[in-house]
């Protein structure tokens, strides 16, 4: 707030931060655009005064695209050449030429030379490894040993009853569409049947009269496509609520028509997700921007027709939702017993001596404000009905209210949350005292410990520690697994007292595979339209393809090693291989000399697990530079040179690629290195020299 120039006296403030020389910026990621009002007031506090030094705080540099990369680095390198000595002429450049790239291709060596200068990345795993059995200072003041829960994944399969099922048919049918849905001729064979949703309001261009499709009506079309299909896996009043919502934006658009004109709309923010509440919140502004057109301009006929087609059948999918909120859902009775089995496991004796209040507590996300409110008015029933001394009578007077979004404030119904941050605080104190609340004097939790069941969206999903829980279920399917890592990052934390922390993922028993497979197709012919007319990234917070697969027997296990390795297997920074350097010379002093003892030109081979196929890596030096050039030369089965179409030899020049290609994995690896090996290495060694030299001629010689 103070730099709110209505709330503080920002002018002195600034006066004030004048003379600071370190600034440090927690949560990061929220300065990602540029052009907000925030990120001109932290960058005014940044460049008053003499020159600072900036230190960012992020789990998640990258949100949206890697522009968030560029503005973020911003705040600290004014100077886009910065790097050019090391290979990197242009920050803005280089991050512009992976953002071209298409994002199934995009990995992170295509970033490491930058991220290696910019980033310090210790993930869990890396923390294991090295600094296992060190002592750091906990919240209470005392020192403790680091270390990691263990994290234990289990899949909770839930039952639909014959309405659910009746639900999910006729809303798969609705959304699928087994023809390109773009083209005149698909589109009209569409519109024959009353059964396919058109979204003829959201997709208005295709009724022109010279067809001129624009991008981002395909864009929205398809995230409001997915943003439906993930409300009905997570429940049928979060569904219920969208359809509401488009059903009046349909029926203001069809005002419209009939009094001339047509009601554009604008694109989806940046920041909407299709698995969040802020798609319901775009649709329910939609309407209110004032971007509007002529009839004249359409095929009028065609597309009144298919707009009160559309709010016919999503009434009829409004309905179909409505019996079966009205029902028992099955999905809210699985919850209820695995709060009663949290609640009887605790009640155990805890050979360690943890609380049975402890390890009873438990987190219960789901992506949806609509979600979240009747689940939790759910278990309140279900809790106040159970017998006295039942598991489940434990929660009793236990439950936290639910904390929701900036979105809920539309939803507010008092003590179920809302946007007070006061409350919001005082409500996550109350579930983790211990861990999350402030503390006296003496170090102590000051707060009570008030809550054992805590409903939220994905507002808690970052910058709170509530790792005095044990226990998290994630309400809705996992379609974006990372979504998944980071709220288990609330309670898979240094600190924790528990041995485990378990992961409790719902999953649907039936039709599981055809939500899955319609997500896939939603998402190829996005694709499809994106390469044919440049709709750009049209999913947004969802990667080209499942990191985990889902309808995998073995989707347990797969989470579970996510999970452990903190989200990525890739290492975006130098540490690793630092780290292991430095410890090796550290316990070998002789090590150390024989290897800054080599002469040029020392090698070696070995066979690496991980790597398929044949290559040599080559670490170079020019001059008295001190920075290390490195490049990898695929090679064939017979050791002979690879050469791409047009005739040249592949060469890469990704530094991390050729970190990974020259890692061993084991300290113990046997040499590997015939004959044959060593002597096409100096085919391979020319082309590498060859790649470095023209590298460096062109950043030395600007005319080269």
């Amino acid at each position: 707030n103070r730099l709110d120039p209505d709330r503080g006296p920002i002018d002195s403030f600034l006066q004030e931060v004048a003379d600071y020389s370190l600034v440090v910026i927690d949560e990061a990621h929220n300065l990602r655009n540029s052009g907000a009002q925030r990120s001109g007031a932290v960058d005014r506090v940044i460049t008053a005064g003499g020159s600072k030094r900036v230190v960012l705080l992020t789990a998640t540099p990258v949100n949206n695209s890697l522009t968030d990369l560029e503005t973020l680095v911003k705040y600290f390198i004014r100077d886009d050449a910065r790097f050019a000595a090391l290979g990197i002429p242009s920050i803005r450049e280089y991050i512009k030429q992976a953002q071209a790239m298409d994002p199934a291709n995009l990995t992170p060596e295509h970033l490491f030379d930058l991220m290696d200068q910019v980033a310090v990345r210790r993930t869990r795993k890396f923390v294991k490894e090295h600094y296992a059995n060190e002592l750091i200072r906990g919240a209470d003041g005392k020192l403790t040993t680091l270390k990691f829960p263990q994290p234990k994944v289990r899949r909770i399969d839930y039952d639909l009853d014959d309405d659910g099922l009746a639900l999910i048919d006729a809303m798969v049918y609705a959304l699928d569409d087994p023809t390109d849905p773009h083209t005149p001729r698909a589109w009209e064979e569409r519109s024959r049947d009353p059964q396919r949703l058109m979204l003829a309001r959201y997709l208005s261009s295709m009724y022109t009269l010279d067809h001129d499709l624009q991008e981002y009506q395909i864009t929205n079309a398809g995230l409001l496509r997915s943003g439906l299909l993930k409300r009905l896996e997570s429940s049928p009043q979060a569904l219920h609520a969208s359809l509401q919502n488009m059903i009046a934006s349909h029926e203001s658009f069809l005002e419209a028509l009939g009094q001339g004109v047509v009601l554009k709309g604008e694109a989806l923010s940046e920041w909407v997700s299709s698995d969040s509440d802020d798609l319901d919140a775009f649709v329910a502004e939609f309407d209110n921007d004032e971007k509007i057109e002529s009839v004249d301009g359409y095929h009028l006929t065609e597309l009144q027709g298919d707009v009160e087609s559309d709010i016919a059948l999503l009434c009829e999918l409004r309905d179909l939702a409505q019996v079966v909120i009205e029902g028992v859902e099955p999905k809210v009775k699985q919850l209820i017993e695995e709060l009663t089995t949290i609640a009887a496991a605790a009640q155990r004796v805890d050979p360690r001596g943890l609380s049975h209040a402890d390890r009873r507590k438990v987190i219960v996300f789901s992506a949806f404000t609509d979600t979240i409110i009747p689940i939790y008015d759910a278990v309140v029933e279900a809790i106040e009905a159970a017998p006295a001394g039942s598991p489940l009578a434990e929660y009793r007077a236990r439950i936290a209210p639910p904390i929701m979004g900036s979105y809920a404030k539309t939803h507010e119904r008092g003590a179920t949350g809302g946007v007070d941050q006061g409350g919001r605080a005082s409500t996550i104190a109350g579930f983790a005292p211990a861990t999350a609340g402030p503390r006296n004097a003496k170090g102590e939790p000051a707060a009570k410990d008030e809550f054992d069941i805590l409903f939220t969206t994905d507002v808690l999903s970052e910058g709170v520690n509530l790792q005095q829980a044990g226990q998290m279920i994630n309400y809705d399917l996992p379609w974006n697994p990372m979504r998944i890592v980071q709220r288990h990052g609330r309670v898979d934390r240094i600190g924790s007292k528990h041995d485990y922390v378990h992961l409790g993922l719902f999953f649907p028993a039936e039709r599981l595979d055809a939500l899955l497979d319609l997500e896939a197709r939603l998402e190829a012919k996005l694709a499809l339209a994106d390469a044919a007319v440049g709709a750009g990234n049209v999913l947004p917070g969802r990667g080209p393809g499942h990191e985990v697969n889902l309808t995998d027997d073995q989707v347990v296990d797969e989470f579970e090693k996510l999970l452990d390795a903190g989200g990525s297997s890739a290492s975006l920074s130098g540490e690793e291989y630092r780290r292991r350097l430095s410890s090796a010379f550290n316990m070998d002093p002789l090590l150390k000399a024989d290897i800054l003892s080599l002469p040029y030109g020392s090698g070696s081979g070995f066979v690496n697990p991980v790597v398929n196929g044949n290559g040599y890596v080559f670490c170079i030096k020019i001059g008295k530079s001190p920075k290390p050039w490195f490049r990898y030369v695929p090679v064939d089965d017979d050791w002979s040179l690879r050469h791409n179409d047009d005739g040249h030899p592949l060469i890469s020049s990704d530094t991390l690629l050729s970190l990974r290609v020259a890692d061993p994995q084991n300290a113990s690896a046997d040499r590997w290195l015939p004959d044959e090996v060593y002597d096409h290495a100096f085919d391979a060694w020319e082309v590498a020299r060859d790649s470095v030299y023209n590298v460096w001629q062109e950043l030395t010689d600007p005319n080269a």
